[in-house]
């Protein structure tokens, strides 16, 4: 949960701190306030960039005049919340993170004070998943929107996915260099990297003798296999959520597409596409091609959600694929973070951005009715209080209650 956070120099905001932070808070303001910039600062201090597809961009986040943003977290890892009780709530150490952006992209970021080299460091303390206008990616983005979706999932929950993604993706450059430089893949399995990768996660050793191709085929397998491990909770959760959310009746159902022929090995398909991938100049089969598709099966046909449903109903369907998010990380809760025994939080914070105006009351209840079985804290923008009125009764709560906090933002300032 997070305690409290400062934000400095982040769009048009010079300096924001929220203090006592409740397990729901609405940012409520006029249109061009800043209260989706809020929201945004709170995502990159997760993510380390956006959420916004366009104007997203490093040097527009600084605040203009400005050389670097900062943001600034105390958190926790204690469960919490507990919306609608009066129930004590445990103490819990807290520890501060913190994350600077210059206006010419260095990134800096820190854990309990020390300087950490990687932002997936910080992000395995603040899990943050977020619902706005971009979220729509997931479903008529390409297919790097949709692994990116499944992909922040797996991290969190597979330890081993973050070293093992980054092996393949090295192997995998590798071998797209080599094709752009006119060699032939089959070339490529007889030539012997300089040192090699190490062993994989499951073991399997890769001496120096180890070709990229070969290379490519382990992790690439292993990559796959941690996918499909966290994506069946996936689905099932997906199921659970059109339930709660009310789609039982579009027949929604989740599907993975791991990137190449199913019941074939990585290195025969790799194999059997070497002419095609040395006249195209780089690799068309494996993981980095994966995709997952929400499709509608009603009376026995079978097509894509985003082609029959409703812009309503697809609102639906992108919030019950974010809570299924959330459901399989609380499931997931307890696990340590790392290997010096840091305890995953309970939950990931939950960012909804607008959220009335994409939702109407009855979806909005029905919203609420799943937030106050996970307990994760919430942060969210409106224009108005009453307009979010809906979904905090659905939680058992109100604002006359310390559970929720309301900050007026005008022109970048919370009042």
């Amino acid at each position: 949960m997070i305690r409290r956070v400062v934000i400095r120099h982040f769009r048009n905001i010079n300096e924001v701190v929220l203090t006592e932070l409740g397990s729901v808070n609405v940012f409520v303001g006029a249109n061009g306030a800043g209260k989706t910039a809020l929201l945004e600062a709170l995502f990159t201090l997760a993510h380390g960039k956006s959420f916004r597809r366009f104007g997203g961009q490093k040097e527009s986040l600084v605040q203009f005049s400005q050389q670097e943003l900062t943001v600034v977290a105390d958190i926790d890892d204690g469960e919490s919340l507990r919306f609608g009780s009066d129930s004590p709530v445990e103490a819990v150490p807290i520890y501060r993170v913190g994350l600077s952006k210059s206006r010419i992209g260095e990134t800096k970021a820190k854990v309990r004070g020390d300087r950490v080299k990687r932002i997936s460091d910080l992000a395995l303390r603040l899990p943050i998943v977020s619902i706005n206008a971009d979220t729509f990616d997931i479903l008529f983005g390409g297919s790097h929107d949709r692994r990116a979706f499944l992909d922040w999932l797996v991290f969190h929950v597979e330890h081993d996915f973050f070293k093992v993604s980054r092996s393949y993706l090295r192997a995998l450059d590798q071998r797209n260099a080599s094709l752009r430089d006119g060699r032939h893949p089959r070339s490529l399995s007889r030539s012997v990297s300089r040192g090699g990768f190490g062993h994989t996660s499951s073991g399997q050793v890769l001496g120096s003798d180890a070709s990229w191709v070969d290379q490519l085929a382990l992790f690439g397998e292993r990559v796959n296999e941690l996918r499909v491990g966290v994506f069946e909770g996936l689905a099932a959760a997906f199921n659970e959520m059109c339930l709660a959310l009310g789609l039982s009746e579009q027949g929604l159902e989740l599907r993975y597409k791991r990137g190449w022929l199913a019941g074939e090995a990585l290195a025969s398909a790799l194999n059997g596409a070497a002419d095609v991938d040395s006249r195209r100049g780089f690799t068309g089969l494996g993981p980095h091609r994966a995709d997952i598709q929400v499709v509608s099966i009603v009376d026995g046909e079978v097509r894509l959600a985003r082609d029959v449903l409703s812009r309503g109903q697809l609102k639906q369907v992108l919030v019950a694929l974010k809570l299924a998010q959330m459901v399989v990380y609380r499931r997931m809760a307890g696990v340590p973070a790392d290997g010096d025994g840091a305890r995953r939080p309970a939950a990931p914070v939950l960012l909804l951005d607008d959220v009335a105006a994409e939702l109407d009351e009855e979806r909005l209840r029905l919203l609420g009715s799943v937030l106050s079985s996970l307990s994760a804290q919430v942060f969210l923008s409106a224009t108005q209080v009453s307009l979010v009125s809906p979904l905090l009764e659905a939680m058992n709560l109100s604002v006359d209650t310390g559970l929720v906090r309301v900050f007026h933002v005008e022109h970048g300032v919370v009042l």
